[in-house]
């Protein structure tokens, strides 16, 4: 949570998630791979995955399918009967939080298992969070850097992480250094994904790149991973939170719109994510062939668009708000995203916890802008490097194009930098 503080968020659109699903309700047993047969995997829901370099939850920041399917956290938030969410109860049962609001003693589920059979302790629990906080790659440390003692295990002043606790088996502690009434929150992100200690430790780099060593407590079970062709994720029978109604689910590697969108039309997708599909997404949504199949829930994520601060002339907060007022972002909303969302006026969108209705609407103000920068000693304008990722979707390579283009407004002059 620290280094989304620290971001500059320009661009700020909480999205709706679309997709289709076809009507073929099928209901068959949970197949099972006999020693030396192929799996079977005719009855798997088919969609599409963007191919991840690893799925180590925690070195990764944007490929969490395998943390949210195959792993599980201490709570996750949900929201509650009036709408709000709230932090309710996964893995951990249940748990307490002290008067000065620093403590808190959780208590796990019993009986819960590894999809290899290991059962679940507090020791687990511990070893995710210091392997969190200690692996040279990981990137999702901010979770757990409020609790005590995490900065000197951080720094390898010390093998223990001083605010954790184990009590037995099922019940542990967690003292932070101050309060932290987000740190429910932060328990519930993909980060925080809770691994078997044993399994984990033998597996070493091979953790979160090779099926068989990636092993949770979630719904699904990682069985393939095949680099360039996708991901096979069966049924988890054994899972504490009852086995999930689709059998399977095979995930393509599949980058390009068109044949993505004529395996849907052709009925070899399942599903099809209409985020994805940019202005094709249009014939889905506005036609009269698949309204019935098309569902619409919110998707709790931000659309934005980060400056570097140690950077000149984005070392002036002045500069910054600049770029961030010269930016109509209700046009950019219509435009890159056919209107589907909201723009958003903090860095916590709708639904999401710590969400502010009440903060100010940024306007669209050019004349502003190039007053701010006038102030700045930037009447002239100036050179800005705009770099986006290789695997970018189309909406994102859209999203910046059209940024680039309002920023010429007040004299900025931006380039597009496709890095890998």
């Amino acid at each position: 949570m620290g280094d989304l503080r620290r971001k500059a968020a320009l661009l700020l659109l909480a999205l709706v998630f679309l997709c289709t699903a076809c009507g073929n309700q099928k209901t068959t047993p949970t197949p099972t791979e006999a020693a030396g047969q192929e799996l079977d995997t005719s009855s798997f829901l088919v969609a599409i995955e963007e191919e991840p370099d690893t799925v180590d939850f925690q070195c990764t920041s944007i490929h969490y399918t395998i943390a949210t399917n195959v792993f599980d956290r201490l709570v996750e938030m949900r929201p509650d009967n009036d709408g709000n969410v709230t932090a309710m109860p996964s893995l951990a049962e249940s748990w307490k939080k002290s008067e000065d609001g620093r403590t808190y003693t959780f208590h796990l589920r019993e009986g819960v298992t590894f999809s290899n059979g290991a059962e679940l302790t507090s020791s687990d629990v511990l070893y995710s969070f210091k392997r969190l906080l200690t692996h040279p790659d990981s990137c999702n440390q901010d979770i757990a850097e409020i609790i005590l003692g995490a900065s000197a295990l951080e720094a390898g002043e010390t093998d223990e992480l001083e605010g954790f606790k184990v009590l037995d088996d099922l019940d542990f502690s967690i003292t932070l250094e101050q309060p932290f009434e987000a740190f429910l929150a932060c328990l519930s992100m993909p980060g925080a994904s809770i691994m078997d200690e044993n399994t984990t430790l033998e597996a070493g780099d091979l953790f979160g790149t090779d099926a068989a060593h990636t092993i949770g407590t979630g719904p699904f079970v990682l069985e393939q991973w095949k680099p360039g062709k996708g991901m096979l994720l069966v049924a988890n029978d054994n899972c504490w939170d009852d086995a999930p109604k689709s059998a399977g689910l095979d995930l393509r590697f599949i980058t390009d719109p068109e044949e993505i969108r004529m395996m849907f039309e052709n009925g070899k997708l399942d599903i099809l994510d209409l985020d994805d599909q940019g202005s094709a997404a249009e014939f889905f949504i506005h036609g009269d062939i698949y309204q019935d199949r098309i569902q619409k829930v919110p998707q709790i994520g931000i659309s934005y668009i980060a400056l570097n601060e140690k950077v000149a002339p984005l070392d002036d907060v002045r500069v910054r708000k600049a770029l961030q007022l010269s930016l109509d972002r209700s046009t950019l909303l219509d435009v890159v995203y056919s209107g589907r969302g909201l723009v958003e006026n903090g860095i916590f969108s709708h639904g999401l916890y710590g969400f502010d209705p009440d903060l100010p609407a940024i306007p669209y103000d050019t004349k502003q802008a190039q007053k701010l920068l006038e102030e700045a000693g930037q009447d002239d304008g100036f050179d800005l490097t705009f770099s986006v990722k290789s695997s970018s979707t189309q909406a994102e390579m859209t999203l910046a194009e059209h940024a680039v283009e309002m920023w010429k407004a007040i004299g900025v002059n931006a380039s597009i930098d496709v890095v890998n």
